[in-house]
């Protein structure tokens, strides 16, 4: 019976070693995993920031390309009443 209950606690023994192995290796896993969180999050705020930046610079980019427009509109009528101006200076000249 004694050599029985030796058997079982080298086999608890061993089971014990094995577990606390296998524990060891979880913690280094979840210490890693941990570690990437950690990392993920940051580049998730540096993003954000980024995502931030790029949509006001594409909100000021179009308002200026909207004035841009405008402004050539405005030098297009211009440009067209000016020619209707010296058509007219023109026209009154030769008669």
């Amino acid at each position: 019976m004694e050599e029985t209950l030796k058997l079982i606690l080298e086999k608890i023994t061993e089971m014990d070693s094995k577990m606390n192995s296998k524990f060891n290796e979880l913690d280094s896993k979840i210490d890693k995993l941990q570690t990437d969180i950690t990392e993920v999050k940051t580049d998730q705020k540096a993003v954000k920031v980024q995502t931030a930046e790029l949509t006001e610079f594409k909100t000021e980019t179009k308002q200026s390309l909207e004035d841009i427009k405008d402004n050539m509109k405005f030098l297009m009528f211009k440009e067209a009443q000016t020619e209707k101006d010296i058509f007219m200076l023109k026209q009154s000249k030769n008669r």
